[in-house]
């Protein structure tokens, strides 16, 4: 990710400091012998997600030695960063639409994934595939009772932001 992106996640981020937030990016987590960071994503993990606690989850994918992998690092504030892999597009048919359902629980303090292909109407079961993860969010981030709001933008264009209540 380059300075400038990481610089713009760092405005949006200040001007949202009550949110909980997480980050998708494109190639993060690699390999099948000792998955961890690629060189560019330490970087991105040290100028921006271990230092922003709002941070809770980093998506990523486009690793084609892997296809599903996830570990749990902690952030300068001490809190959990759930880091996850999905890459399907090597399985048959490029990928028979594998998905990854993500159900975050904040009354249990819960990461619910799971993983579904609605084109063969089959659930992954294996450990890689459902698991469930720590939900760690700092104080001012929160849920509210009764309210729900998620806010979507990109950095190819930051005055787009999506809003579902």
């Amino acid at each position: 990710m380059p300075d400038p992106a990481i610089a713009w996640a760092i405005q949006v981020l200040a001007k949202h400091s009550s949110r909980a937030a997480i980050v998708s990016t494109h190639s993060y987590l690699h390999g099948l012998d000792g998955i961890g960071r690629e060189k560019s994503a330490e970087n991105v993990w040290n100028k921006l997600i271990r230092s922003h606690p709002q941070i809770f989850m980093v998506l990523c994918g486009h690793i084609t030695d892997a296809v599903e992998y996830h570990q749990i690092s902690v952030n300068d504030a001490g809190n959990k960063v759930l880091e996850m892999l999905a890459d399907y597009q090597k399985r048959d048919h490029g990928g028979d639409g594998w998905l990854r359902l993500i159900r975050i629980v904040p009354a249990s303090h819960e990461i619910q994934v799971r993983t579904y292909s609605p084109v063969l109407d089959k659930w992954e079961t294996d450990a890689d595939s459902q698991f469930v993860a720590p939900l760690v969010l700092p104080a001012q981030c929160q849920p509210r009772p009764g309210r729900v709001q998620a806010d979507v933008t990109s950095s190819g264009d930051p005055t787009a932001i999506a809003r579902a209540y």
